[in-house]
């Protein structure tokens, strides 16, 4: 698992400065096991970040999401998604940080044409909170496969507090940064590091469960 959630990592590309394009946002491919993957990366523009504060303004109720705008970007990726995907294969949805809140609506969209809950599976790493009490019952209900990678001092999966988190797995890493960074950098650099660094600390986590 380990191994494969380190891949996935690399298939999101953290690093914003590898995309300069739209069609870089999202895009989707068939493994060697014949897996139809979808990959959504994190935040890289302006609009982007934008789309991300929509949650304090947003009044719809769309299954229960704080920002439905996570839900109009998946409404525009899934017939790009759609017309590449034969109607049979298993699906994994892949995101890191915004790209994986945008992976639950995809998956909703897919599983409700398809009717294929037991082929589809998200793994996202620092995703925000998308959902109340409204989406996440409803998450519960369809029986969403969500493994879920936080860092311990990743504040990301925490913002708006009010949000609620859904998943039926949970990794946890705890990266033990702390004592490399001076006081004084604490708060922000830890923060900024744990939600950049989940291919690092995955790394860490297989070394060590190497050794075991």
């Amino acid at each position: 698992m380990i191994k494969k959630l380190i891949k996935g990592w690399g298939w999101c590309r953290i690093d914003i400065r590898q995309y300069k394009s739209d069609k870089d946002t999202a895009y989707s491919f068939y493994d060697k096991q014949g897996v139809f993957n979808i990959v959504v990366n994190p935040t890289n523009k302006f609009r982007e970040w934008m789309e991300n504060t929509m949650f304090f303004f947003s009044k719809r109720k769309n299954w229960g999401f704080i920002a439905y705008s996570y839900r109009n970007v998946a409404e525009d990726f899934f017939p790009m998604m759609d017309k590449d995907y034969n109607g049979v294969s298993p699906i994994n949805f892949w995101g890191a940080s915004r790209g994986g809140a945008v992976c639950e609506p995809l998956y909703c969209m897919f599983e409700k044409k398809y009717d294929n809950n037991n082929k589809l599976h998200i793994y996202s790493y620092g995703k925000p909170p998308t959902v109340k009490q409204a989406g996440f019952d409803y998450y519960v209900k369809i029986g969403m496969n969500h493994t879920r990678v936080v860092n311990k001092y990743d504040k990301v999966p925490s913002i708006p507090k009010w949000g609620i988190q859904y998943e039926s797995e949970l990794i946890k890493l705890d990266n033990n940064r702390k004592a490399e960074l001076p006081w004084w950098k604490r708060s922000w650099s830890l923060a900024k590091q744990a939600h950049l660094g989940y291919g690092t600390d995955l790394q860490k986590l297989l070394r060590s469960s190497d050794n075991v």
